[in-house]
């Protein structure tokens, strides 16, 4: 059995056309990337900036227990 060749055209041209968009999906996918730089800075600003304040709150917490343990005295 053959297929009309009105439908072998529509399904090459079909072809055709998907293969050009995974062409450029490369360079879409580059361009989305290179877009987004600007946000993944901020967000290893934000990162960063959370892991200090989460070390900062961890020293005062170590420095509150061991007061209450008595290892540093009250003035």
């Amino acid at each position: 059995m053959k297929a009309p060749a009105e439908q072998v055209s529509a399904t090459e041209a079909q072809r055709d056309k998907v293969l050009a968009q995974y062409k450029t999906s490369d360079a879409n996918i580059a361009d989305f990337v290179t877009a987004k730089q600007d946000v993944e800075g901020y967000l290893e600003i934000v990162l960063i900036g959370l892991f200090a304040l989460g070390s900062l709150l961890t020293g005062i917490g170590r420095v509150l227990e061991m007061r209450t343990a008595g290892v540093i005295q009250k003035e």
